[in-house]
């Protein structure tokens, strides 16, 4: 007989994988293998509307077409199929009533999973992604079609280069065209794309249409770095004296007329302010909406900051609406006179990247607020001034280690219960940057954080199974 307990999170695993399902992009994971000549492909075609000849159509001005995925060469055992397609502003794509119909893959629809999205981040653009089933042993099927699009060209003369994005392919990343095996091992396939020519074709093939860059609309949304005490500020300069500390903090001025369920920030401190982070990170966080449980914070690449919390554990989560700071940080100046611009590093910033600053809205979107930076003097000033610069490569953020190896424990707090299982499924639906515990959190070995690794974090915690693969025992 289930207990209490156990009642109460068999009925958590239910929300959690339910609400991940509705939030969830394609998976992110490393793959096993890359595209190969004569190896996995999928590839672009007008299955029907359009004249084509190789990988050129011709399709009439307004007429409707219908875009398809092909798989032409599948890899075996994989149970998993991800796709992600960028057409440029002179295709108008027309999603169908429920996602499930743009699928031709019959086990896909089957198993009642589809994901479809369209990314506000990147504009004119549509993923898809399915699996053949909701728990293992996964149907297993080869086939031709994975997806049929239903496109209309412009009014006007247009050639346009329609693009299948691999998987870590900008601006695909996690979510590019992908095969995954039902032993979770990964396939990135060789992906074709396609030209599409509406009318005349008076511009030439060579030359299609740009897709444009995001633009996120900031609204009312701002945040602005300010120094709390410890300094004497006169506008956007703050001066302190050598060696002094001060508090410094990011102010949330005004927020996404929605309000949010994320805010992370990245903010640049050179290399002469020395942060001297909380025993406890979460001490760093001000905002009352925060949940403890899935604060992160992290210290990538090197002289920057960068935090992000979550405003609840289960979805749907809750909307906030609060204004003031975010985050206090304590500093040091150095025993030297210097002059630091601190910056706030947006969204998409060439050294921030995705982990730049950034609201989260409900619907999943994101909103770049406006950004106000702040200059710091100590002492008289007249050393260098520290500016940010773009890495040669992007460093991977350091990984907290626990005082103790505990698996399951992917927060880092010592124990293992629900609150992991939330963390990772946030982790695998975007909603986070990482979790902070990696190692810990593969509790199946397998070398991925996935939803396999919470629902056995909550069998564990349920008392529904006597230990974890990779350890821990009752």
């Amino acid at each position: 007989m289930l207990t209490v307990k156990r009642f109460l999170l068999v009925v958590a695993a239910g929300l959690i994988l339910a609400g991940a399902m509705a939030y969830s992009l394609p998976w992110s994971a490393s793959s096993d293998a890359s595209a190969a000549e004569g190896g996995p492909e999928m590839r672009l075609t007008v299955k029907s509307g359009a004249e084509c000849d190789a990988d050129t159509c011709r399709v009439e001005l307004g007429a409707s077409f219908t875009l398809s995925v092909d798989i032409v060469r599948p890899p075996a055992n994989y149970s998993q199929i991800s796709s992600f397609i960028v057409f440029g502003p002179d295709l108008a794509y027309k999603p169908t009533d429920t996602a499930r119909d743009e699928f031709v893959w019959a086990e896909c629809a089957a198993a009642s999973l589809p994901v479809r999205d369209q990314l506000e981040a990147v504009p004119n653009s549509v993923l898809h992604s399915c699996t053949s089933s909701l728990l293992p042993p996964y149907p297993l099927r080869d086939i031709d079609n994975f997806v049929d699009l239903s496109m209309t060209c412009s009014n006007a003369e247009s050639s346009t280069l329609v693009e299948l994005l691999q998987f870590g392919e900008d601006p695909a990343g996690d979510s590019g065209a992908l095969f995954k095996r039902w032993d979770q091992s990964q396939v990135i396939p060789k992906a074709t794309d396609l030209t599409v020519i509406c009318g005349s074709g008076a511009l030439p093939p060579g030359e299609p249409t740009p897709t444009s860059s995001p633009t996120p609309d900031s609204g009312n949304a701002e945040m602005r770095l300010v120094v709390k005490e410890g300094g004497a500020c006169d506008g956007d300069t703050c001066t302190i004296p050598q060696g002094a500390s001060f508090t410094l903090a990011v102010e949330i001025v005004g927020i996404p007329d929605q309000g949010y369920i994320l805010a992370q920030t990245s903010i640049f401190i050179g290399a002469d302010l020395d942060y001297q982070p909380a025993d406890l990170w979460t001490d760093e966080y001000v905002s009352p909406d925060c949940v403890p449980s899935v604060r992160l914070a992290d210290s990538s690449p090197e002289g920057t900051l960068e935090h992000g919390c979550l405003t609840g554990l289960l979805p749907p989560l809750p909307v906030s609406t609060y204004v003031g700071n975010f985050i206090e940080l304590k500093m040091n100046c150095p025993d030297a006179d210097s002059t630091t611009e601190l910056r706030m590093l947006p969204f998409g910033d060439p050294v921030a990247l995705t982990n730049g600053t950034l609201f989260k809205l409900s619907d999943n979107s994101n909103v770049v607020p406006k950004l106000s930076n702040l200059t710091v003097i100590c002492g008289s000033g007249q050393g260098p001034t520290n500016t940010p610069r773009p890495p040669t490569e992007t460093p991977s953020p350091p990984t907290p280690t626990p005082d103790r190896f505990v698996t399951g424990d992917a927060n880092c707090d010592g124990a293992v219960d629900a609150i992991d299982a939330a963390l990772i499924l946030h982790s695998e639906a975007g909603l986070v940057r990482a979790v902070a515990c990696r190692a810990e959190a593969d509790v199946n070995g397998d070398g991925l954080v996935n939803s396999l690794d919470a629902v056995l974090i909550l069998q564990f915690a349920a008392d529904l199974i006597p230990q974890l693969p990779a350890g821990n025992t009752r």
